[in-house]
């Protein structure tokens, strides 16, 4: 799984969420300029979508786009393009955005 967002801080409270919720720091890696929570092996990844512009791209079945009203972006789509399996549906791209 591969969560992308386009600030730093969202990054950060991505990956608190995620520990929050009881996953292992292990299974979360985060993807972004000199970040020292990079973990490759991790099954879980959290990403700056700049970072991911310039970098290998990990391995993902699921990709959640954080404030999915930029994924209109030229750098949103480029890495949606890059990832056809995960973001596949009848429209070609399905998004789901969600507030709180």
């Amino acid at each position: 799984m591969l969560i992308v967002a386009h600030r730093r801080e969202l990054i950060h409270q991505a990956y608190a969420k995620l520990l929050g919720y009881g996953l292992d720091e292990a299974d979360v890696g985060v993807v972004m300029a000199a970040d020292p929570r990079r973990r490759p092996a991790a099954g879980i990844q959290v990403a700056s979508v700049d970072t991911l512009r310039y970098r290998a791209r990990p391995k993902a079945d699921l990709v959640i786009i954080d404030e999915c009203h930029r994924a209109t972006a030229k750098s949103y789509r480029e890495l949606t393009d890059a990832y056809p399996a995960a973001v596949h549906s009848a429209s070609r791209r399905r998004r789901l955005g969600c507030t709180r």
